[in-house]
């Protein structure tokens, strides 16, 4: 789909052919494609057999459904559209699954580096309000200038 110069939108098939003719914005509705729903190149996973870590990850041994053993085959886990059949594989296994606890590092992280920028804001804000009251003192005559004043 592309916009024209007009405003109309021309579009284009699975056979990447464009339509006779273009629409206008309200001809239009947006779709949205769920995340766990197949795409067009997707096939599907009967089961995960076994698994592999390598330099990329999770790699899974997977039985494709309507094929017998001798298609298995290592699929990265990146190549899946969801991750129900993996979190069911390390259920069984009665293992923790590598991405969540992934995932879980992530957010753990993510949440220290907000917490260690909040303690500098804080440390900043200390130094700020030191630097504030010296000044505010600097500005008034000391007690000791005004006793040496009347000596």
């Amino acid at each position: 789909m592309s916009r024209s110069d007009n405003g109309s939108y021309t579009l284009w098939d699975v056979t990447n052919q464009a339509l006779a003719r273009n629409y206008a914005p309200e001809q239009l509705k947006r779709v949205t494609q769920a995340l766990d729903a197949p795409s067009a190149e997707s096939y599907e996973v009967e089961s995960i057999v076994g698994h592999d870590f390598s330099g990329e990850g999770v790699e899974y041994t997977v039985k494709w459904k309507g094929y017998d053993s001798s298609h298995n085959q290592r699929i990265p886990y990146r190549n899946f559209d969801s991750d129900i059949l993996i979190r069911k594989y390390w259920k069984s296994l009665k293992q923790d699954n590598p991405h969540v606890i992934a995932k879980l590092a992530k957010k753990k992280e993510k949440e220290q580096k907000k917490a260690l920028r909040q303690h500098k804001l804080q440390q900043k804000r200390i130094v700020q309000d030191v630097s504030n009251v010296h000044k505010e003192v600097s500005t008034f005559p000391s007690i000791i200038n005004m006793k040496k004043k009347r000596s």
